[in-house]
């Protein structure tokens, strides 16, 4: 993904997330390669960050169609992960439980199997 990211000369980046009771909104920031103190912005600016992504949904708001929610990602084992009423490490365990990568994969050319990847990691 960073070599997408890299290649369309997106880099800097910002993600804001905001955790409410029915879904986790996600939003990302980025600028040009060379513009690097972008991410000064981000960190001092954090408020007009959110502020836009207020802007950006009352703009959106016929556009975007929030009633469906088969039209979201939803993982019951991910929601359980930001419930803060239970312990970090049964969390973690259930999520890493729920979420088995079968296949590595660092860009369009390269991939590991879980066995590859292992190796690797044991290597260092």
């Amino acid at each position: 993904m960073h070599a997408t990211l890299y290649d369309m000369d997106i880099w800097n980046g910002c993600t804001v997330y905001n955790v409410l009771p029915e879904y986790i909104e996600v939003w990302g920031f980025g600028s040009k390669r060379e513009d690097v103190q972008k991410v000064n912005f981000y960190l001092n600016e954090m408020e007009l960050l959110k502020r836009f992504t207020l802007y950006f949904k009352s703009k959106t708001e016929k556009l975007i169609n929030t009633t469906n929610p088969q039209h979201f990602f939803q993982d019951p084992s991910l929601k359980s992960l930001f419930d803060i009423s239970t312990g970090i490490e049964e969390k973690r365990s259930t999520f890493l439980g729920n979420t088995d990568i079968a296949k590595y994969i660092y860009d369009e050319n390269v991939s590991f199997s879980k066995q590859e990847h292992m190796s690797m990691a044991n290597q260092n």
